[in-house]
């Protein structure tokens, strides 16, 4: 019997010591990409993957948040898409961090929220996720699957059906958040 209690708290520290390995690893990988000038997929998970942005107005809020934002830290939308329970961007950061915006917008966004919905408490499941877009097949299949998700989920037959994406936007010419792809200098290798 002892000799098995030995056997489990070896295996026991065992673990704990790949755990915290692998844990640290974790850490390594979570650190965010970051270079000058870059394109960046962004995705905002809401918190418990509740469906809080289902209703238009709360989606019309985060358009009218992310206009404010882009008003504010002078950056580049080249697209977006905003789900029931997440949000993706593409975006290029101006002269401030992707991090500073993404803060703002995230920060304002659960303020205005929470009054509005009279809650109180998270929003957002966590800090947002990002990646560096550096190729153009990357850029592509990015916009692709902003483009298409709606329509994956079956709130649009086209991505220009769908009011809260960028396709909608630049096919009917609303001002405000998207900038149009004349206006974008695109260095992709």
């Amino acid at each position: 019997m002892k000799k098995n209690r030995n056997l489990k708290n070896k295996d026991r520290s065992e673990y704990k010591k790949l755990h915290r390995r692998s844990e640290k690893k974790k850490s390594r990988d979570r650190r965010r990409q970051l270079k000058q000038g870059a394109d960046y997929h962004v995705t905002c998970s809401i918190n418990n993957m509740e469906h809080l942005m289902k209703p238009d107005e709360i989606k019309v809020l985060y358009e009218k948040v992310l206009a404010e934002c882009k008003r504010k830290y002078v950056f580049l939308v080249i697209h977006f898409g905003i789900m029931d329970n997440h949000v993706h961007l593409i975006i290029r950061p101006g002269r401030e961090s992707l991090s500073k915006i993404m803060q703002w917008l995230n920060s304002v966004f659960a303020m205005r929220f929470n009054r509005l919905t009279g809650r109180c408490g998270h929003v957002w499941k966590c800090r947002f996720w990002s990646k560096i877009i550096d190729r153009i097949e990357q850029f592509k299949a990015v916009f692709d699957y902003i483009s298409f998700n709606p329509v994956k989920a079956g709130l649009a037959g086209t991505p220009e059906e769908y009011p809260f994406c960028g396709n909608f936007h630049l096919a009917n010419n609303i001002p405000g958040i998207i900038t149009p792809f004349w206006e974008i200098e695109f260095m992709y290798s």
